[in-house]
């Protein structure tokens, strides 16, 4: 959903003329297709977990 709407984001704000903010969608959505493709590939989206263990100390071996 969030890759949809970037999307459409993208188009407005390039028909509105503002290309700043089309590069700042356009960050978002390539962050958004990364993580897409991180959980089709199987892999794990670290979250609060593993940034509780960091500041604890805990490694990750």
């Amino acid at each position: 959903m969030h890759i949809k709407t970037t999307t459409k984001a993208i188009e407005v704000t390039r028909q509105h003329g503002r290309d700043d903010l089309a590069e700042k969608h356009k960050r978002n959505l390539e962050r958004y297709q990364g993580i897409l493709n991180n959980i089709s590939q199987g892999n794990i989206i670290f979250g609060r977990q593993d940034r509780i263990k960091k500041r604890l100390g805990v490694r990750n071996d």
